[in-house]
């Protein structure tokens, strides 16, 4: 019953004092909207465009940036293009004793560009890489297409929070 009391005691006194320590130390959350700043990184997000795709892996990896840049505002005119080239590659992974692969890697490279859309001028880019895997079901040729199917939509998902990310850090450093 002491320890109890001692921990309670430690754990009222460490957390205010380090919320204390934390709030001194300059941290801004990245999407708040800013004292002297007239757009926030929220706003300049919803101001984007995104390109259409014609994989199908890439329509997926443009859903899902459509949905991490949030809801746009009617109010809000589109001042950026944002244009996506996408790859993937297949590595074979575990190769069973009679060479039959049963786990492949697939590999999402997706290469970014963030336009000016009235000077045309290229703001930012990059690329980014996304890896996830899957087993390969010997007997049932279905279920490994939608396991190919499903790690390519988790890839799309994290590939799509990288880019996401790294706009609003582009925005941010050019507020800044």
């Amino acid at each position: 019953m002491l320890w109890f009391n001692r921990h309670l005691v430690l754990r009222t006194l460490v957390w205010p004092i380090l919320l204390g320590l934390t709030a001194a130390c300059g941290f801004e959350p990245l999407y708040a909207d800013r004292d002297g700043q007239s757009e926030s990184i929220s706003q300049e997000l919803a101001a984007i465009d995104v390109a259409r795709i014609d994989d199908p892996l890439g329509v997926e990896l443009r859903n899902q940036i459509l949905t991490n840049l949030g809801t746009p505002n009617a109010n809000t005119p589109v001042r950026y293009l944002l244009a996506i080239q996408v790859s993937k590659n297949k590595i074979p992974l575990i190769t069973e004793e009679d060479s039959q692969i049963s786990r492949f890697d697939l590999v999402l490279v997706a290469s970014y560009k963030l336009v000016a859309k009235d000077s045309g001028t290229v703001l930012d880019g990059g690329s980014v890489t996304s890896a996830t895997s899957y087993n390969i079901v010997e007997a049932a040729d279905f279920a490994s297409l939608v396991a190919e199917q499903s790690a390519g939509k988790q890839a799309a998902r994290e590939a799509s929070r990288e880019i996401v990310t790294r706009i609003s850090l582009y925005f941010d450093r050019d507020a800044g």
